[in-house]
């Protein structure tokens, strides 16, 4: 049996941020971060993602951009009715496997292991992680399992709103240097069909089914993107970060920048012995919003002239003008434009 200080469930963005936040706060914690994929699945599955994150993110963060293979400098727009949008929009592509084993190399005092979760349950004031291995004993479970989290399961009871499967691809291709690219349209299902830079590659996805595989792809993979937040994120002794908090943007679907924040939210609750610090951040923060969840359901059901009928205010951009329009016109699209601009300072 081992005995710690905090456990972390998941190795992904949310955990190995949580560990390295945690252990510049306070040194002496002593933390294990589990993980059920070896070094090859590990890094297998970090590669294929959509890896985008805005420059913003960065300024709310204790460390600058690291491992960047692309600088994104435009964001472009494809909706129905060839109404194309191109604005300017400062990020970057992240070497995500890269990214996260540089965290983790600094996160000196932090046991790493190759592990799977089979439950929690709480005994007295610990908690206890049954895993393939051993039992773990901790005084604090960190939930950063993902779309279906085991601890959320184990101690929350309660699951995402709405769980998303969305199809990646690795394609040999150049896409536009710099540039992010969506497209939209009543197929997608309230979602979009992406296209990022990815080094010299791009990285394509879209909604499960939604769309045919590209030519020329080199690897894919798939993701589940939960939406929608869950009741709680904190419980005694235990807390959500990222996905398994299904802290994802609903209108975006960006999920690295509130992951990487949520982290270190948590890290200083913990540091300060009181998790409700954290709920009550994430309670009041603009990233959980419902204006986004609403905005999806709409969206959803969204035929191509429905877009085509928002969107005609924007044909040349978002401009002050436009945007005070849609805020005014169609009550159907009140909720959604609101949300749409709201994105644009939340969304990644």
């Amino acid at each position: 049996m081992k005995d710690v200080d905090v456990a972390v469930v998941g190795a992904g963005i949310s955990g190995t941020v949580f560990c390295w936040a945690m252990q510049r706060i306070d040194p002496d914690v002593r933390i294990v971060c589990i993980d059920r994929l070896d070094d090859k699945r590990f890094d297998r599955y970090h590669s294929i993602c959509g890896e985008a994150v805005s420059k913003q993110a960065f300024k709310e963060l204790p460390f600058s951009p690291r491992c960047v293979c692309n600088r994104i400098e435009k964001v472009r727009e494809i909706w129905p009715g060839d109404i194309v949008i191109e604005e300017r929009a400062k990020g970057y592509i992240l070497d995500r496997p890269t990214f996260l084993h540089d965290l983790q190399d600094e996160c000196e005092e932090v046991s790493f292991e190759k592990r799977t979760l089979r439950s929690v349950r709480r005994d007295g004031e610990r908690m206890v992680l049954s895993t393939d291995i051993e039992e773990i004993v901790c005084d604090v479970v960190i939930g950063a399992d993902g779309a279906f989290s085991t601890v959320r399961r184990s101690l929350f009871g309660s699951s995402a709103p709405v769980t998303i499967p969305v199809s990646q691809f690795i394609v040999d291709e150049v896409s536009d240097s710099g540039v992010i690219e969506f497209v939209y349209g009543e197929r997608y299902g309230g979602g979009y069909r992406w296209r990022f830079p990815c080094g010299d590659f791009s990285n394509v996805g879209f909604p499960h089914g939604c769309d045919e595989v590209p030519e020329r792809t080199l690897a894919k993979g798939g993701r589940h993107i939960p939406i929608g937040g869950v009741e709680s994120i904190v419980v005694p002794g235990a807390c959500l970060l990222g996905d398994a908090a299904a802290m994802v943007n609903p209108v975006s679907f960006g999920g690295i920048r509130v992951a990487m924040l949520s982290a270190v939210k948590a890290a200083e609750a913990v540091a300060k012995g009181d998790l409700g610090v954290y709920q009550r951040w994430w309670d009041s923060s603009g990233f959980s919003d419902p204006i986004f969840m609403k905005a999806y359901e709409v969206s959803c059901r969204w035929r191509d002239k429905d877009m085509i009928e928002f969107m005609t205010p924007f044909r040349h951009g978002y401009r002050p003008a436009a945007i005070f329009r849609a805020l005014l016109g169609n009550e159907k699209h009140v909720t959604v434009a609101k949300a749409y601009m709201k994105s644009f300072r939340y969304g990644w």
